[in-house]
């Protein structure tokens, strides 16, 4: 059954964008908005080629047509194909690649050159996400930790987030930026192994982590992914996290609302 006990339904889109079709690739990941539609497409360098290349598509949704087409990395042969993340405000686009997270400018009369590039250093972690807000980029990585940049100076990370008990074989698999908070979701990289599966609060000023959510306040599955929002009557985030494992029992498959609420206050699942 569905929402209300009522039956399942299929939904037709409104409008539909084949990707494959106007560039030749299939999309990893996309953000949308209002009127614009950005996504992530990896193509073939020419058809019938095994090597691929990064492309980034900018639709205008109100004529459902291609208005930018954005190859950040036309030289690069070893960097990777994929763009494995992406976030974009007003005329910024931020990006990660394997190593590396890139700022680009709309406006510039080269939208394809990156106007700001924040490497990770070599023999480093792959990166696996991205988040920006205001003048800051969070960069998360495989070795479990959250690089914090400044856009003014981006030499250097101005912070680095990481849980002070050091776990093996867990990674940060997305992170998210929203002003002066941090939130970041953790993983192992064992298939059904969730003791490594947090979500972690940061204060972005004094570095300080204000609450999480564990095993002990009903973790009991991997988190595929997740959302920050604020439900009506609350003055608080409110974090969803996405749960799923293939080959585990049908109810972990599902999605849990969690109170944020700092500082020091451990999460409570309010579903």
């Amino acid at each position: 059954g569905g929402l209300g006990g009522e039956q399942n339904k299929d939904i037709k889109p409104i409008h539909s964008i084949n990707c494959n079709e106007i560039l030749g690739g299939k999309v990893f990941c996309f953000q949308s908005d209002m009127d614009k539609l950005i996504c992530s497409i990896t193509c073939l360098v020419e058809p019938g080629s095994k090597k691929g290349r990064g492309v980034v598509a900018l639709f205008d949704l109100n004529t459902m047509q291609l208005s930018h087409r954005i190859k950040p990395f036309p030289k690069e042969e070893r960097d990777p194909i994929t763009i494995r993340s992406l976030q974009f405000w007003e005329y910024s686009l931020c990006i990660a690649t394997q190593r590396s997270a890139h700022l680009f400018d709309f406006r510039s009369n080269d939208v394809n050159r990156d106007v700001i590039k924040m490497k990770q250093e070599k023999g480093q972690a792959f990166v696996t996400q991205v988040s920006m807000s205001g003048n800051k980029v969070a960069v998360s990585d495989t070795d479990n930790k959250i690089c914090l940049y400044d856009i003014r100076s981006p030499s250097e990370p101005v912070k680095i987030f990481k849980p002070d008990a050091p776990e093996p074989r867990v990674y940060v698999r997305e992170v998210r930026l929203d002003g002066g908070l941090l939130y970041s979701v953790h993983n192992s990289n064992q298939y059904q192994e969730f003791k490594g599966t947090k979500v972690f609060f940061w204060d972005v000023v004094s570095g300080e982590c204000f609450g999480a959510i564990t095993r002990k306040e009903g973790i009991k599955s991997k988190i595929n992914t997740f959302d920050v929002t604020n439900f009506p009557n609350t003055n608080h985030p409110v974090v969803l996290t996405g749960h799923g494992e293939r080959g585990i029992a049908e109810d972990l498959n599902c999605v849990f609302a969690w109170h944020a609420l700092p500082p020091k206050a451990k999460a409570k699942n309010i579903f």
